[in-house]
């Protein structure tokens, strides 16, 4: 039975009457307020059938389940039980049932009406994990659907009910004070760990080293380990904890053994279960967070920085059971410039299985679709997209047969497509190997040749073979062998075409250099990120024997940039990426024209000759367009479009269009109504006072004339063009043709600054005109003397 009074007990009661007359609850209870242990027991008393608890990783899952049956005297796999990916232990009696997030979406393919089951907590739901965003639109629908009976319990320790409040109306909020103890927060900027934990060992209790991930972790271990041995520290044992460690030596981070304990562990220790006995953390500031590039369709993961809600958070489980200190090892002025919350998956990773999972649902419009917080749409098209070419939608948008295969294995779209490929290739084995060697794999481990790939595949670690075995369907997976290499490569390229890197290009014919180490000459590109080049950290090697079965001979047309002219190559190709040496071919005129249009209208820095009268006419044109365009007017000119085919016709350079001739161009294709209206409206020339005229510069805004001073003598107001709604910026001239004043106010410079300039230079420039009244002085010619 339960000895703890915890923080959230009170409420209990509020919250099982609560769930009596509310369909949704939000639950926001601190850390430490026994609301993971607590809730899910409370409500199961008031219902009849199943409460489901979402946790976010399979680890907090197992945990939980089994304080709840500690604290209660229950039987695990009895009145309560989990459900985690490999492993279940319930039964049909289970009451309260925990389970991973990406569980429950498969449940819901199952049986959308989640029969027998009364309710479900979402815990945790600040961590706001794709699979959890997606789970609760759906749970949201089927509520207000066929299951109205249906209740829906939100958990946090850090939450901002507001939006949860627009997306659920009528939900009932609790906020509940957590037990928290008083946490003294350090920060120390270094790298060295074995000194930053010997700062904090002289506090009681066991240290928590929050790291970003299994590398680190492990590295740390050995370090720490040695640490200790070497200062004689004997009474600490030095623990990993991280997802994907082996469940019975998560197990040893939560026995008591009369030692103290140093944990080093990624942030799955942030939430669910408090650790016993922490009294200090020390904190890396530091986890690894999976990011898609749109530019590449590739998922890559990064190490970033955490945010302060994540550093409060950890910070915070040294203060669980008594007072206690957090170590930040970064400076305080770089606290003040981190994030305040982290950015959820749905804004960052590949979409592709929750638009399978909707569509499965009859969902197609996926913009419209009552997210809680809706993705951009540029990851929705990408996402879809994807999905048609892997072929798991049709044409009309519907779920394929391979697309309902891919959406019942544990696997990202793209590894999915690899091994759906491989089984209708017969290939035994392969593609489970495969599919679980790259659902796991390091996105640091590179694997450098054909042999190499083979002993990885038929070395699988035990998490790895689990996966395998799930794949496959069969607890049997045969080894690989370098006979059948040839054939695995046919399904990669077939699965991965996009990209397939040869000679460090990618298809598009973007540029790929490995960010350690040396790419082979033909490879498959695991995981890579989009700097103008692309940057490649992890390649399955390939033989150009098996491109070739997907090859063909092609003529390529293009415009060559170093010679400046369109060239013609014939070879043989893998889509647009050269196997072969190629060999010059003529080029045909028509194909000619189509290749530097296309140039021209890809690059706007090379479209037309540097000519100061071109620039000129072209600025003319796009003052006038700017200026109408502000007023609502409809733009006067040719689009460029419509100009390119005109100007190349007949030609293979660039550098035979020649400026007189894209003036003359443009002008035959004006109106004459549009002519005249440029002249009118934006003149290449202004006659001033003397006679001369003048021309006009439209590389400022406003645009500018420069004019000998002398020249304007007479002129009372500023000159103004485009129909008098722009005065132009009149720099003013010296004799000697150097600017002396700029104006847009003429009638006042006459009245003032005119008679400083004239003391200024009249020494220097006798022989020229400085009268007393400007305005009523004969003006002079440009080049005239005062004789």
């Amino acid at each position: 039975m339960t000895t703890q009074t915890l923080p959230i007990d009170p409420f209990l009661p509020q919250i099982e009457a609560a769930v009596q007359s509310h369909s949704t609850l939000v639950v926001i209870a601190e850390p430490g307020a026994g609301k993971s242990t607590r809730v899910p027991v409370a409500l199961s008393r008031s219902s009849q059938g199943t409460w489901i608890v979402l946790q976010p990783r399979r680890w907090a899952a197992r945990m939980v389940a089994g304080r709840i049956a500690s604290e209660n005297s229950f039987r695990l796999g009895e009145e309560v039980g989990y459900q985690v990916r490999f492993e279940s232990k319930a039964s049909s009696r289970t009451r309260i049932l925990l389970m991973t997030e990406g569980l429950l979406l498969r449940r819901l393919l199952d049986d959308p009406e989640l029969s027998g089951v009364d309710g479900v907590i979402l815990d945790e739901f600040h961590e706001r994990s794709l699979d959890l965003d997606l789970g609760l639109a759906l749970l949201k629908e089927i509520q207000s659907g066929f299951r109205p009976d249906l209740k829906l319990v939100l958990m946090s320790a850090t939450l901002d009910p507001a939006p949860l409040e627009r997306y659920l109306p009528g939900a009932k909020v609790f906020r509940i004070p957590g037990r928290v103890f008083p946490v003294e927060r350090r920060y120390l900027d270094t790298r060295d760990l074995p000194s930053a934990v010997g700062s904090v060992l002289p506090e009681s209790g066991d240290v928590l080293v929050f790291l970003p991930g299994a590398y680190e972790i492990e590295k740390a271990v050995r370090e720490l380990s040695e640490w200790t041995r070497r200062e004689k520290l004997r009474e600490f044992d030095v623990l990993p904890l991280y997802a994907s460690l082996p469940e019975d030596r998560q197990r040893e981070v939560f026995r008591e053994t009369g030692r103290r304990k140093i944990i080093c562990a990624t942030n799955i220790a942030e939430t669910s279960l408090t650790l016993p006995g922490i009294r200090a953390v020390v904190d890396s500031g530091l986890q690894k967070v999976m990011r898609m590039d749109p530019a590449l369709g590739l998922d890559r993961l990064e190490t970033l920085r955490v945010s302060r809600a994540a550093a409060d958070q950890r910070a915070g489980r040294a203060g669980r059971v008594s007072a206690g200190v957090a170590l930040r090892l970064w400076s305080a002025g770089e606290q003040e410039q981190l994030r305040h919350f982290e950015t959820p998956e749905i804004h960052r990773v590949n979409l592709g299985k929750a638009i399978l999972t909707l569509t499965e649902f009859g969902v197609r419009d996926f913009s419209a679709f009552d997210w809680f917080e809706k993705p951009k749409r540029s990851m929705l098209d990408f996402a879809r997209e994807e999905l048609l070419s892997l072929g798991f939608l049709d044409s009309s948008g519907a779920i394929t047969a391979d697309g309902r295969r891919a959406l019942r294995l544990p696997l990202a779209p793209r590894i999915a497509a690899i091994v759906i490929e491989s089984q209708k290739s017969s290939c035994a084995g392969f593609g489970a190997r495969l599919g679980a060697l790259l659902d796991s794999i390091s996105k640091d481990e590179r694997i450098r040749d054909e042999e190499g790939f083979l002993h990885r595949l038929n070395r699988l670690t035990p998490a790895e073979m689990r996966v395998a075995r799930q794949i496959e369907g069969r607890d049997a997976i045969p080894e690989l062998s370098m006979d059948h290499f040839s054939h695995y490569e046919r399904v990669l390229i077939r699965t991965g075409a996009s990209r397939i890197c040869v000679s460090g290009r990618i298809p598009g014919r973007r540029r790929v250099r490995a960010r350690e180490g040396v790419l082979p000459e033909v490879a498959l590109l695991l995981s890579a990120i989009d700097q103008g080049d692309v940057i490649a950290s992890s390649w399955v090697p390939l033989s150009k024997a098996s491109l070739h079965e997907f090859a063909s001979r092609k003529r390529r047309v293009f415009f060559d940039t170093d010679s400046g002219r369109v060239r013609a190559v014939e070879g043989v190709f893998f889509l647009d990426l050269e196997l072969s040496p190629l060999t010059e071919a003529p080029v045909k005129r028509e194909e000619a024209q189509a290749a530097l249009t296309e140039h021209l209208l890809k690059n706007p820095e090379a479209r037309l000759p540097d000519s100061p009268v071109l620039r000129r006419f072209l600025a003319r044109m796009a003052f006038m367009n700017r200026v109408r365009g502000e007023a609502g007017e409809e733009p006067v000119g040719i689009p460029w479009e419509e100009l390119v085919p005109v100007l190349v016709a007949g030609k293979t350079r660039l550098e035979e269009i020649e400026a007189g001739e894209v003036i003359r161009m443009i002008e035959g294709m004006l109106s004459r109504r549009d002519s005249e209206r440029l002249h009118a409206f934006a003149p290449d020339k202004i006659e001033v006072p003397s006679g001369s005229w003048i021309p006009v510069e439209y590389d400022s805004d406003p645009p500018r004339l420069a004019v000998r001073l002398q020249e304007v003598f007479g002129w009372l107001d500023t000159p103004k063009i485009a129909e008098g709604r722009v005065a132009l910026l009149l720099e003013l001239l010296s004799p000697g043709f150097k600017p002396m004043q700029v104006t847009r106010d003429l009638k006042s410079f006459w009245a003032s600054a005119y008679f400083e300039v004239k003391k200024e230079l009249k020494a220097r420039y006798p022989r020229h005109s400085w009268p007393e009244d400007p305005l009523t002085a004969k003006p002079e010619a440009k080049g005239r003397r005062r004789g």
